[in-house]
């Protein structure tokens, strides 16, 4: 079986500061970003559970893109690290020979609460919405996966993001690793939230099969979409992308029925 896993940060358990993301802030980051690892580790050991000849390849999709120690995956995983430039971003490297795809570390969108460290891709936008739904990195990697025939069976992070994952398509396997209120954070114990991890992923990936029919009918149509800047001189920029409208000063729309287009605009804006 050939797993795809992207990885982030900002959901992982306990991480509540911008600091803790930084890695040049390495008395606050190198801890977390070891607690990274160890969930994708364990992640990454549950897919080998129930399929020990697996193949799997790891994103690393926060930040630098250098954050993950490959010392400490298993002898069975590829690590991208980096980011290439393609419209994939978090998802880059994904195709469709892998079965499935699995998120760690993923954290709620931009505009909403949940967790300390909310945000969208970037802090230039405030807020993204895609077909009037807040959109959060988790759905802009959820319609990718299903962009490339992939079906999303797992996914991790805060609490209040695993509610939107529930409510987007209850087929994928969830694991809150932590919640948020305001500033602060209450996560579990990091080992117990491993085991989970590990559990959830032997579990999701049985299902993996069964899902890889459902996916076409799982990506809309059509896409409406509409970010809304920090800055009026950044939504004054994405104007003279083809194709974009002007919905006020801080907001630019952008519409297409090919998924990789939003992405390819996504990527330029």
């Amino acid at each position: 079986m050939k797993i795809f896993i992207s990885a982030d940060i900002e959901g992982t358990n306990g991480i509540t500061d911008w600091n803790e993301t930084d890695n040049n802030k390495p008395a606050s980051y190198a801890g977390f970003a070891r607690r990274m690892s160890l969930e994708v580790a364990a992640v990454c050991e549950g897919v080998n559970d129930y399929d020990p000849a697996s193949e799997i390849l790891v994103k690393d999709a926060h930040g630098s893109g250098r954050n993950i120690d490959h010392e400490l995956l298993p002898e069975n995983t590829w690590l991208n690290r980096a980011f290439s430039g393609h419209p994939r971003s978090m998802m880059d490297q994904l195709d469709s020979s892998f079965d499935a795809s699995i998120l760690t570390g993923y954290h709620s969108p931009g505009y909403t609460g949940g967790n300390p460290l909310a945000h969208t891709m970037t802090g230039a936008f405030s807020r993204v919405l895609i077909n009037d739904k807040i959109a959060s990195e988790f759905l802009i990697s959820y319609y990718t996966s299903l962009y490339y025939g992939v079906p999303m069976i797992m996914a991790a992070g805060d609490k209040a993001l695993m509610e939107i994952v529930n409510e987007t398509d209850p087929d994928i396997v969830t694991v809150d690793t932590m919640s948020g209120f305001g500033v602060s954070t209450t996560s579990p114990h990091p080992a117990k939230t491993r085991a989970r991890l590990r559990e959830a992923a032997k579990q999701a990936v049985a299902n993996a099969a069964r899902l890889k029919d459902t996916v076409k009918g799982k990506l809309p149509k059509s896409f409406v979409t509409d970010i809304r800047f920090r800055e009026f001189a950044r939504a004054n920029i994405a104007l003279n992308y083809p194709g974009a409208r002007y919905i006020d000063a801080h907001t630019v729309g952008f519409d297409c029925e090919d998924y990789f287009e939003f992405l390819r605009y996504f990527r330029f804006v």
